[in-house]
């Protein structure tokens, strides 16, 4: 049970987390398909419980063992030779791009351009510009878990988002965009900035938001 528990919990933060991934490159999760997995799950424990009582300990120990053998030697199969060989584009592939090469800007920006805002630079343009709109374009699932700017919109950064945030906000008024970490509100930005909207702004993640002391809910 133990061992369960803390199973589980890895593995709901790693979940979490890859909601955050699937959406920065536009994808989902297919909750069908989840739940399938589940069902099935839960059926083999209830069919391995009841076959636990008519099978010798000893030989499912034994049938486990062979078990964990034969896939140790069937991944080091299909594995080992690209080991030893190197993988060099992973290697040197950066781990993550997010980070902003520029300087942070807070002056306004000229029409139809993106610009990249720190938590207090974010701050002190909320309290300039009371007519802002500002919108959290992470998934449902991580908006419920740690919350989101007091008055901020939800829109998820997932396909057809510039065409449902044009419905959603003035194009004529600042938008102010954030995510997780600053990686999808920066793709958004770019998208809405592309499509027109006149100040087009990337604050970067909610938590640095929320440390920097801005109001959430």
């Amino acid at each position: 049970g133990t061992s369960l528990l803390i199973v589980a919990a890895k593995s709901a933060a790693g979940f979490v987390k890859y909601l955050d991934v699937l959406a920065s490159v536009g994808q989902h999760v297919d909750w069908q398909l989840i739940g399938l997995f589940a069902a099935v799950g839960i059926a083999g424990s209830f069919a391995g419980n009841a076959l636990s009582q008519r099978v010798p300990q000893a030989q499912l120990k034994r049938g486990f063992a062979v078990f964990l053998v034969i896939m140790g030697v069937f991944i080091l199969y299909n594995e080992a030779p690209a080991a030893l060989a190197g993988t060099p584009e992973v290697a040197t592939a950066p781990a993550v791009q997010e980070a902003p090469t520029e300087p942070e800007v807070a002056a306004p920006r000229a029409p139809g351009v993106a610009g990249r805002l720190s938590a207090s630079e974010t701050a002190a343009f909320l309290q300039a510009h009371p007519d802002a709109q500002v919108l959290d374009v992470r998934t449902a699932p991580e908006i419920a878990l740690s919350g989101k700017l007091a008055g901020a919109g939800e829109l998820a950064y997932a396909p057809g988002f510039t065409e449902r945030a044009l419905a959603l906000v003035d194009p004529d008024k600042p938008v102010v965009l954030y995510c997780a970490s600053g990686g999808r509100s920066n793709r958004a930005a770019e998208l809405l900035a592309a499509a027109g909207v006149r100040e087009v702004y990337n604050a970067g993640g909610f938590a640095q938001l929320e440390a920097a002391g801005l109001p959430t809910e």
